[in-house]
């Protein structure tokens, strides 16, 4: 074995230009062979993304390849899409426009962890984003400015109002407002989608612990803990170099699916993985108010208990 193959530094090289590129696995180079996926992985993430199909034996990987081709899940995007995807709760939902399902969203939805305590105000929680700093595409309608506050009824939370920014116009909206309210609450979901998808989703899952994967990969090799938290990594530069492509990008899918072009996606990925540290609890984050339905916080207290414990 030559020393390039052997060299760690060498099989997993990072992206781009340092400093300048997020630290990451070069999606250009070839997965080094011990964080392949294993067939057990592969299996696994098959029998959660065809929830439907029969129990695939772990191990044999032909025999999965070819239920999905015989149901038609060919791939994980295109015409296909609908028909293996879960119920999307959210459209099944009676009530999914109401300001009670609105609240309940915020606290315990895709993006919880966002509300902030506020002082001085009649309202004792919000929610902002700062679209405007970020271009958005030629007619993408997305408000510069979005904060939808909340107050505290006892042990209840519900929706005060809405403020946001749309073509250097400032609109504050109350629940009473009939349409304009609805409106508000649907170009609030729509800055809240670009930065969870980004922010969230990408930045903290994925790139936040891409990072941490290569320094793992690169300078742990003799020692007790590469043990421990080789199997905490497993599958992650896989699955983050077969996405790369499709999530940014010129035609990614976050550009494509929001209002925002492919170097403004950029800009908020990088804005928030330069606030990302691995010193972090959930403790941090929690309301500080005792609410009905914040299951979020309770649940994430509980998990992180278990962990130290």
């Amino acid at each position: 074995m030559n020393k390039s193959s052997s060299d760690p530094k060498q099989r997993f090289k990072y992206y781009g230009t340092p400093g300048k590129d997020f630290a990451r696995f070069d999606v250009n180079s070839d997965l080094p062979e011990e964080v392949q996926p294993t067939p057990r992985y592969e299996a696994h993430l098959g029998l959660q993304v065809f929830p439907t199909l029969p129990l695939i034996p772990p191990l044999n990987w032909g025999l999965f390849s070819g239920l999905a081709k015989r149901f038609g899940f060919r791939s994980m995007a295109g015409p296909n899409l609908q028909t293996w995807m879960p119920a999307n709760l959210s459209r099944l939902h009676r009530d999914k426009f109401s300001d009670e399902y609105f609240v309940e969203r915020r606290l315990n939805g895709f993006n919880p962890g966002k509300l902030n305590r506020v002082k001085d105000q009649e309202w004792q929680y919000a929610v902002n984003y700062q679209t405007g700093r970020y271009k958005a595409e030629p007619g993408g309608l997305l408000p510069e400015y979005s904060e939808a506050r909340f107050v505290l009824e006892g042990s209840t939370l519900k929706v005060h109002s809405i403020k946001y920014s749309l073509k250097n116009q400032t609109i504050i909206c109350f629940p009473t407002d009939a349409q304009k309210w609805e409106d508000a609450k649907y170009y609030f979901r729509s800055a809240e989608y670009v930065f969870q998808e980004i922010q969230s989703h990408l930045g903290r899952t994925h790139m936040n612990m891409n990072q941490y994967a290569m320094a793992f990969y690169r300078n742990v090799i003799n020692s007790p803990i590469r043990e421990l938290l080789f199997s905490h990594f497993e599958g992650l530069l896989s699955i983050d170099k077969k996405g790369a492509a499709l999530i940014i990008g010129d035609t990614g899918f976050i550009p494509e699916a929001s209002a925002l072009d492919a170097k403004s996606v950029e800009g908020v990925l990088a804005d928030e993985i330069a606030t990302l540290t691995y010193h972090w609890s959930p403790e941090k984050q929690t309301l500080p108010d005792p609410i009905d339905n914040n299951y979020f916080d309770r649940a994430a207290v509980a998990m992180w208990e278990l962990l130290k414990t």
